[in-house]
């Protein structure tokens, strides 16, 4: 899939590797030919971004205004900077750092989860540069891998709430996940909009809930924008011929296919092991 993504790549896309982890911020052509056209490409963007003067001064690269609305920031501040600031160092190489209590650390003695997270929120950084831009321009698709690196589910919310803020800028998004949090997620979310009865209001209300958030001006914006979007799962289920493509959207856990009510694996071995316990009791 990736392969072909790189020889297919269009002017408007962008992958996101999210188990990239930029250890210093390398120029396109310092990397060995072998390299993915779109691991090079993405390091180019974050250096320019970091060359144009982003994380320079005291100023750090994370958190900083203008930069996410300030409920976004503030969730990912809690839940996955631990209150950390990420800072750019400028020596014999560009490297970032963690700073925490006045201490700057390098990468290596960040968190597994730091680490995965820098490089999807530097390349969001690049796709939403500012608050009054709404779009970068010639971009359309957006292709992340994996959000969840290893996130408590709390956390995987905050970041997925990154992914609600690009559908709101009209980007379209297309998201490879191994997380139950993050299907459970989608299936709240459609269960919600799609809902025959509750009002617009209601609806509303329910969806600020669910990602614990206060009702602002940034806040109200993003769900309403949110709400036309439409949100489709597809499982690439593996059988004797290859792998098929499924469509799983409707996410029924009352369905009788269980590629459906499973939500393509994601919670099989959670519902065979509660059947399992279960028995203590039969």
């Amino acid at each position: 899939m990736i392969k072909n993504l790189d020889a297919k790549r269009r002017n408007d896309e962008l992958l996101l590797f999210q188990k990239w982890s930029p250890f210093f911020l390398f120029t396109f052509t310092s990397f060995d030919p072998t390299y993915p056209f779109v691991v090079k490409d993405f390091s180019e963007k974050i250096r320019r971004i970091m060359d144009s003067g982003l994380g320079s001064g005291d100023t750090p690269i994370f958190p900083r205004d203008g930069y996410f609305k300030k409920e976004i920031r503030d969730a990912l501040q809690k839940s996955i900077m631990r209150e950390g600031k990420l800072k750019l160092d400028i020596g014999l190489r560009k490297r970032i750092m963690l700073e925490v209590a006045g201490v700057s650390m390098p990468i290596m003695t960040w968190s597994t989860v730091q680490r995965e997270f820098a490089s999807l929120l530097l390349g969001l950084f690049w796709l939403l540069p500012s608050a009054k831009v709404s779009k970068k321009q010639g971009v359309n698709w957006v292709i992340v891998e994996e959000p969840e690196a290893g996130l408590h589910p709390l956390a995987i919310r905050d970041v997925f709430f990154t992914i609600v803020e690009l559908l709101s800028r009209n980007y379209r998004v297309l998201l490879s996940t191994h997380s139950s949090g993050i299907i459970e997620l989608v299936w709240a979310i459609n269960e919600i909009v799609s809902h025959p009865e509750a009002t617009a209001d209601k609806k509303r209300k329910l969806l600020l809930d669910l990602f614990e958030l206060k009702t602002t001006t940034n806040t109200n914006k993003l769900i309403k924008d949110f709400e036309n979007k439409k949100l489709v799962v597809n499982y690439f289920k593996p059988t004797e011929a290859g792998v098929v493509t499924e469509d799983i959207s409707s996410l029924d856990p009352g369905s009788d296919k269980k590629s459906v009510s499973e939500w393509g694996g994601l919670v099989e071995f959670t519902s065979k092991t509660n059947e399992i316990v279960a028995q203590l009791w039969r």
